[in-house]
């Protein structure tokens, strides 16, 4: 890894944030709430409907990502914290 070092506690709570991160879902309910009803809308509310949809599917992709990438650096820094101790062995068998 680089020399910037990340926590299992500090990736822990950045997924925590992400996992508690729901407003964007209770504001696309509360637009989707709100789309006019009738036969004079249903295009623009369909329209409006597929474009909650799409924003609420690349939210949910961006966490995806997200997730991912805090998986690899947990898995990264456990590998080190692995490397680490058996160095730290090693050199002890050494003397």
């Amino acid at each position: 890894m680089s020399d910037m070092q990340i926590s299992a506690q500090d990736i822990l709570a950045r997924i925590d944030r992400i996992l508690d991160d729901t407003a964007y879902l209770k504001d696309a309910f509360t637009t989707i709430e709100k789309i006019p009803q009738g036969d004079n809308a249903t295009e623009t509310a369909r329209l409006k409907a597929e474009a909650v949809e799409r924003m609420v599917q690349s939210r949910e992709k961006t966490h995806r990502q997200a997730l991912r990438l805090l998986e690899s650096l947990a898995w990264e820094s456990d590998e080190e914290a692995g490397e680490d101790e058996e160095s730290s062995g090693e050199d002890e068998t050494e003397e």
